[in-house]
């Protein structure tokens, strides 16, 4: 598949599609009431979804560099590796392409169906490559970081960045959904697939570890708020 607009595979992947592609026209799709979706944003993305499902590669081209980039960043913030960061974005896209005829305008719209898209892909990815139990407690070296110790601003952020790639997967995610994202906790448990209150525990557990990963690398946290 090409980001750019060129020729999408029909492909077999179960991950990516409930079955193999097969072109419906947008007659097939459920009947509802464009009028009644007051964001602009949406009655766009439903007027691209509409087109996408007649085989527009167009208005599949315009919906690629519309979302691509805000989901290249939260498959990335989880993946910590562009190449399987750009992997998944194409993944998420074909499923656009192949799940446009029976896909239907709920909730909060395209937006947020797709970023559920990259965050599930992103998680099932990383997963193949952890061996860490989403459990596992964070060793504390006994060392204690001197209070004077100053870090810029750039190093700050490497060794946040750092702490977070320690992180079990779903501690790394939750933190990722919450403070990068930006998302309510309702939201986060929505897309972790969590009620509310095990979400605020999940990320209570993970701000207390990366917290420890931070104090064992030099930082001090007692000013600083996770």
């Amino acid at each position: 598949m090409s980001l750019g607009g060129g020729n999408i595979p029909d492909t077999n992947d179960d991950n990516l599609s409930n079955g193999t592609f097969n072109h419906v026209s947008s007659n097939a799709l459920k009947v509802y009431d464009k009028n009644s979706v007051t964001d602009c944003h949406q009655r766009e993305d439903i007027n691209l979804i509409e087109k996408i499902a007649n085989g527009d590669q167009l208005a599949f081209a315009n919906l690629v560099q519309k979302y691509s980039g805000k989901l290249y960043t939260t498959a990335y913030r989880i993946l910590s590796d562009s190449h399987e960061a750009e992997d998944i974005i194409q993944q998420v896209f074909t499923t656009v392409w192949q799940k446009a005829p029976t896909w239907q305008p709920k909730g909060n719209g395209l937006a947020a169906w797709l970023k559920r898209v990259t965050v599930n892909k992103s998680i099932d990815r990383s997963r193949k490559y952890t061996i860490v139990s989403d459990d596992t407690e964070i060793e504390i070296a006994d060392d204690s970081p001197r209070p004077d110790q100053v870090i810029d601003r750039n190093q700050l952020s490497e060794k946040i960045e750092d702490a977070l790639n320690a992180l079990p997967l779903r501690h790394k995610t939750a933190i990722i959904l919450s403070y990068y994202e930006g998302y309510k906790n309702s939201e986060s448990a929505e897309l972790l697939g969590l009620n509310t209150k095990a979400m605020e525990s999940l990320l209570h557990r993970a701000r207390k570890n990366l917290q420890d990963i931070l104090i064992q690398n030099g930082i001090n946290c007692m000013d600083f708020e996770v």
